[in-house]
């Protein structure tokens, strides 16, 4: 009788061993890659969720866990990977309030309030996943928390359709919580439970917005360049769609031309080309408006003794740059920016962009709005305007037509991004 007793107690552990084994496995495997611990490495993407803990312990001590997210947050803010924070937690009881404990450091830290939005039904780590995308519709977003929670997070996001990668906070030594190793070992077999059974949040309900003033890049991009003071402008157009106002320049390029269009080069810097004659009013105008070197071969336009004046380059930092004589070696070099954008006052096109085989009319040479919107059709493009309160412009779509974007070592690429859905690009005076 012990015996049999013995037998079933031991498989009993094995069966529970390979249990655990295999959640481990399994959850490793779907987060590998997706997790990061450097700021510098990590993508930018507009929303980062902030997972909730205790501010205090029981036992009256300052928790670690939440010093270090709180730090990670406010370092992932202003190295400018996110631009809207989502923070889930636990407020259950009356007396007990992740969210907003949490909201009030990160404002201490200097990050403004408009850009905070609290999800109080964070009870778990599931809730608070669910829920960005369901309650919040976030479903691009970094997970901010240790690496043992983020990497659960990251699954969770992979099998309830949201593209997730996470930020790892500073660990806690295993010494000063040792019980977290174990309860993660158990979270994880749960989860897999969870996903297969198709759990829900506790709470769902009606859908809200996030506290943020800025759009999703994906639809709408508005730039402001300012010729004669050499800046740009990234406060976009005063409106009172939320949807429709701007981010970063650098971002917009970065993440919207990069990511959905040039698919075959990284992240990229902006390039503005101004004073130069790129096209010839009686031809039609080309891309390849200038020289460029392509595995040892110069690979030029009909034009190539046309080249721009001066450049105006933004770089990572937002940091607005004018160099004179225009060296066509700067193309070669991996540090330059990848997206040019050509500025043509001597034709009667008087602006074009070098992306499309295109150009349009007239411009004041002092003050340019850029407007970048993904809409299907023409009206839908009138109305976004419109609700820029926009008037007095010139429209055309980037596609489909024959188009080509180089990469980072100077190799043409054929550019196939306008081939699915038409960009329509949009050009007016001030």
């Amino acid at each position: 009788m012990f015996k049999k007793i013995f037998f079933m107690i031991l498989l009993l552990f094995i069966v529970i061993f390979c249990v655990i084994g295999i959640s481990e496995i399994a959850t490793l495997y779907i987060s590998e890659g997706k997790y990061f611990s450097n700021v510098k490495n990590i993508h930018e993407k507009q929303v980062g969720l902030l997972l909730g803990t205790s501010k205090i312990l029981p036992d009256g001590r300052h928790n670690l866990f939440y010093i270090y997210r709180i730090n990670a947050t406010v370092e992932l803010y202003k190295a400018g990977k996110i631009q809207q924070i989502l923070i889930s937690g636990d407020n259950g009881k009356s007396d007990y309030d992740e969210p907003t404990d949490m909201k009030n450091d990160l404002i201490k830290a200097g990050i403004p309030e408009k850009n905070i939005t609290l999800d109080f039904a964070g009870f778990r780590t599931l809730d608070s996943i669910v829920r960005a995308k369901e309650i919040f519709g976030v479903e691009n977003m970094i997970i901010i928390s240790q690496k043992f929670h983020i990497i659960r997070g990251i699954v969770l996001a992979h099998f309830y359709g949201i593209d997730a990668i996470g930020y790892e906070a500073q660990a806690v030594p295993l010494k000063l919580s040792p019980r977290i190793f174990v309860r993660e070992r158990l979270a994880r077999v749960k989860m897999w439970l969870d996903i297969f059974f198709g759990k829900q949040p506790k709470f769902l309900g009606k859908k809200e917005e996030l506290n943020s003033t800025l759009f999703p890049i994906k639809d709408v991009a508005v730039i402001e360049v300012d010729l004669e003071k050499q800046s740009v402008d990234f406060g976009g157009i005063q409106t009172t769609q939320k949807h429709y106002d701007t981010q970063k320049a650098n971002l917009i390029f970065q993440r919207f031309f990069a990511k959905d269009f040039l698919k075959n080069i990284g992240d990229s810097k902006v390039q503005f080309v101004i004073n130069g004659q790129f096209f010839d009013q009686n031809k039609t105008p080309t891309l390849l408006s200038f020289p460029l070197k392509s595995k040892g071969k110069i690979i030029s336009s009909y034009m190539d003794n046309t080249l721009p004046k001066k450049t105006l380059i933004i770089d990572e930092n937002n940091q607005v740059h004018i160099k004179n004589d225009f060296q066509p070696q700067w193309l070669e070099n991996p540090k330059n920016p990848d997206i040019i954008v050509g500025f043509s006052p001597k034709v009667d096109a008087n602006l074009a962009l070098s992306l499309p085989r295109t150009y349009v009319g007239k411009r004041d040479k002092k003050h340019l709005v850029f407007v970048i919107a993904k809409a299907k059709t023409g009206k839908e493009m009138q109305k976004i305007m419109n609700d820029l309160h926009i008037t007095n412009y010139m429209m055309f779509d980037g596609g489909p037509s024959s188009h080509f974007a180089w990469n980072h070592n100077g190799n043409i690429k054929q550019f196939l991004g306008f081939w699915e859905v038409p960009h329509f690009f949009v050009i007016r005076k001030k």
